[in-house]
């Protein structure tokens, strides 16, 4: 079976197009107070970790299998950047699960990224959330 090939002629405009260019263009980050978001980040990791093992001594009760480490999610601001290089560790074995942008509304939308972290790592994280006060992140 042969196929005819369509030619058109004499049809032809040529338009400017230009791609918007990201580059040079840096991540969007609120602007915030570093030590007191460092003290929040801080008190939430403990809240975390104190619900798991309330969890795990619950189930290890109950002689149920509890899992050897738990999932976090870290969540930007409305259309503002995460920055999710830090996140992972893979000598510690922290892991970035996945980073997805969630659409709160027409125009606005925030990432959202899961790490996982083992139990006996949790000071690994820890460890990189307390300088957050003190320096500036290199993008």
């Amino acid at each position: 079976m042969a196929y005819k090939h369509i030619f058109i002629s004499g049809n032809v405009t040529s338009e400017k197009y230009r791609a918007q260019s990201k580059i040079g263009s840096g991540p969007r980050i609120p602007t915030r107070d570093r030590a007191s978001q460092s003290q929040k980040l801080l008190q939430e990791f403990e809240l975390i970790w104190q619900q798991k093992e309330e969890i795990k001594v619950a189930r290890t009760a109950n002689q149920i299998s509890t899992k050897e480490g738990t999932y976090i999610q870290f969540t930007s601001a409305a259309n503002h950047d995460l920055i999710t290089k830090s996140l992972e560790d893979f000598r510690n074995n922290i892991r970035l699960l996945n980073v997805k942008e969630i659409p709160l509304d027409g125009t606005q939308v925030q990432v959202r990224a899961t790490v996982y972290v083992l139990m006996e790592k949790k000071d690994c994280l820890l460890i990189k959330l307390i300088p957050t006060a003190q320096k500036t992140i290199q993008l």
